[in-house]
């Protein structure tokens, strides 16, 4: 379950996000972060996706890690990619490797 905390981040994040987007693009954002605190593990995963691509990688592998937590199993698989790379997290394969 998302808390509060997890709410202002991904507000923040849609902000950061749409000031760099066109204006089509932030009622997506907006529509997946509200399923993302309605608990809508899919959309979590894909909102987190979309801030990686944007270059908010720790808010994305913060948001995948509770997804992951949360039972999302692909989420896992995208937060192991992020260690991995090192991406928004300290590299460490061996966390990676655990989480494929």
């Amino acid at each position: 379950m998302m808390k509060r905390t997890d709410l202002m981040l991904i507000a923040c994040a849609i902000c950061c996000i749409s000031a760099c987007n066109s204006p089509s693009e932030p009622s997506e954002l907006e529509r997946l972060a509200s399923a993302c605190v309605a608990d809508d593990l899919n959309s979590c995963n894909q909102l987190a996706l979309i801030l990686q691509a944007n270059g908010n990688s720790t808010e994305a592998a913060n948001l995948l890690a509770k997804t992951c937590q949360a039972g999302l199993k692909i989420a896992c698989s995208n937060l192991g990619e992020q260690y991995y790379d090192g991406s928004g997290v300290k590299k460490d394969l061996q966390i990676s490797y655990g989480l494929f």
